[in-house]
């Protein structure tokens, strides 16, 4: 037996170990043994492909190329594992073609025979599997090969089968997959079944992590609370889920855990509607967890092979990323960058098949009013594409957009410190940044859902002095729920913040302050130095007369590794969290991405410390 440590647990493997060392050539996966050297103890690695859908509802568009896209997978590794994040199935009749349980009967059959045939490892239970129709229900899913879960889910009628809470995959090496189910959303009764507390059965399985070498949570829960779990658990390594047809092309580490999802169908059946694969790649060495990284794919004819998105707002610098529709084919391309008509750069680059591609453009003149940009990417079909994707597009893609470029922010710099006390009436000379709008509203799925006398928006006010940093938020919401604490704060109304100094010594800090509970909280998710709020004068005030919310601070330079002068550059950024009934933060606006849905800071806007622009009267 050999003992291996991930993320700070010991685990205990068994069985042999082989060396999987995976090289590509020509887009083909080579499996080959490496001798080690003499006097050198050799690496033991494995690969680790997780494939992943959800929220089907009745539809398995494009099978033929969904079997050739996985057939490609499972020939290029050694260990691949697909899974479904549960609802299969439509529960409401009046969403059926026809309503009758004879065509409920055969499409329930039809699903789980198709995820047999197909060779799905294992599945979640989802809400629309759990609105059960007589015996039907059940029946159907007693056809399946596969394990289903739920750990959260209690059964009272002979007419349901008790699913797994959990289930191990394991590797052709030995190493162990351990995979938990929970579900949730809305089933209708609770008599026959009932979905219980999430968090409870995650806490009576959470010893898994100890005895596996990978720790995946299968949900049904909704992106949000995805977000949320991986928030609270550190021993999470994958979250795949399901239920809010939340789309994640580009996931990101939420607490150093992979949360992901594949979009998802609505319930009306639609045979052109495209299928998407979720791909997780995982590498294991010596036992260790040391990378992962997930995209998904739209699998449909016709569909672009690639895409890119201008993301990053700077004076200087435009981004684009690039991202790879291909199953494992890397794609050479030539991007030609034009602002206002006119060429300004030309650079070329690789995107490849495990994660999205950027791509730099530095300006001679930084820029500072609005303008037209237009990214145009222009590659060439690969020679050795497998058939299902031969006739996706390949043209060349093209991204117009008009930006307005914000000029560098000016922190103003005070000859009298603020008082910490919520009160905004010295802040009056100070211009603040407005945040709002529908476009700051995140997801964008939530900009349909908010009711009419729902309300939400935030004025962001920054200063300094010799010693500090100074911030102050002012929210304006109708309501104000919080109910957290610790790393979960978020999960209701908040204010997250970002502050990242810049050059050689650069550090990066994720705090947060919130009304919970009654009381002023904290808490710092990010930075090199800890107990910065212990060092700092915080506050928070909530006036129900007028609505609002005021969130200050003052941090001293010292803690967040910034020799302040006028000039100095800073990266900066703010999301202000919403929860309108008490049932968890529904949404967030932000003043720019990188904090909320994957940490990325250099999405961040930049800052500069102004010298002194003002008396304080």
């Amino acid at each position: 037996m050999n003992e291996f440590k991930s993320k700070n647990r010991v685990i205990a493997l068994k069985g042999i170990l082989v060396l999987a060392v995976m090289g590509w050539v020509s887009g083909c996966a080579l499996r080959s043994g490496v001798p080690p050297v003499t006097g050198e103890r050799a690496t033991v690695a494995t690969e680790i492909v997780l494939l992943h859908d959800n929220d089907l509802h009745f539809d398995f568009n494009h099978r033929d190329a969904f079997e050739s896209a996985i057939a490609e997978i499972r020939g290029s590794y050694d260990n691949v594992f697909l899974l479904n994040a549960g609802d299969i199935f439509v529960r409401h009749a009046t969403r059926w073609p026809v309503n009758d349980l004879d065509f409920y009967a055969e499409r329930t059959r039809f699903m789980i025979e198709t995820m047999n045939d197909v060779g799905y490892d294992v599945m979640t239970l989802g809400n629309h599997e759990l609105d059960i129709k007589g015996t039907i229900t059940r029946d159907s899913l007693r056809l399946a090969n596969f394990p289903i879960l739920a750990a959260n889910l209690e059964v009272n009628t002979d007419d349901f089968d008790r699913p797994d809470p959990y289930t191990v995959l394991e590797t052709t090496d030995g190493h162990t997959i351990a995979v938990l189910g929970l579900t949730g959303g809305d089933i209708g009764r609770t008599d026959t079944l009932r979905i219980t507390d999430r968090h409870q059965a995650f806490e009576k399985y959470r010893y898994l992590a100890d005895e596996h070498d990978v720790f995946v949570v299968l949900s049904h829960i909704g992106y949000h609370a995805d977000i949320a779990l991986a928030w609270k658990y550190d021993e999470i390594d994958v979250i795949i889920g399901g239920h809010s047809h939340t789309l994640v092309d580009a996931p990101g580490l939420i607490n150093n855990t992979l949360v992901t999802q594949a979009g998802g169908h609505s319930h009306a059946l639609n045979p052109d509607r495209p299928k998407m694969l979720g791909i997780v790649h995982l590498r294991v060495e010596d036992g260790v967890l040391i990378d992962k990284s997930g995209r998904v794919i739209q699998i449909e004819p016709g569909a672009a092979a690639l895409s890119a998105e201008v993301c990053m707002k700077r004076l200087d610098k435009v981004v684009v990323w690039v991202n790879n529709h291909l199953v494992q084919n890397d794609v050479p391309f030539e991007m030609e960058l034009m602002i206002d008509g006119e060429t300004v750069g030309i650079n070329s680059g690789t995107a490849t098949a495990d994660e999205p591609s950027a791509v730099t453009f530095g300006l001679q003149a930084s820029l500072t009013a609005t303008h037209s940009i237009e990214v145009t990417v222009r590659y060439e079909k690969p020679d050795d594409l497998p058939n299902w994707q031969q006739n996706m597009d390949f043209r060349a893609l093209t991204i117009r957009k008009n930006f307005a470029i914000d000029q560098i922010q000016k922190i103003q710099r005070l000859d009298i410190p603020f008082e910490i006390d919520g009160d905004m009436a010295q802040w009056r000379h100070i211009s603040p940044l407005m945040i709002g709008d529908l476009s700051d509203v995140h997801p964008a799925s939530a900009r349909d859902s908010r009711q009419p006398d729902e309300f939400l928006d935030a004025a962001i006010y920054t200063a300094w002095d010799a010693d500090a940093f100074y911030l102050a938020v002012a929210v304006s919401d109708n309501q104000h729920f919080n109910e957290q604490n610790g790393s979960s704060l978020w999960d209701g109304d908040s204010l997250q913040f970002a502050v990242a100094s810049r050059g050689t010594k650069a550090a990066t800090f994720n705090l947060g302050l919130a009304l919970a509970s009654g009381k002023v909280q904290s808490h710092q998710w990010r930075g090199p130095e800890t107990g910065v709020f212990e060092k700092s004068d915080y506050t928070v005030l909530r006036k129900d007369e007028n609505q609002t919310t005021v969130y200050q601070i003052r941090i001293p330079f010292e803690c967040l590794k910034i020799n302040p002068a006028p000039g100095t550059l800073l990266g900066f950024n703010a999301v202000v969290f919403d929860d309108d009934d008490g049932k968890g933060q529904e949404y967030w606006i932000q003043l720019s991405p990188g904090i909320a849905g994957g940490w990325r800071p250099d999405d961040f806007h930049r800052f500069v410390l102004m010298d002194r622009v003002h008396d304080i009267p």
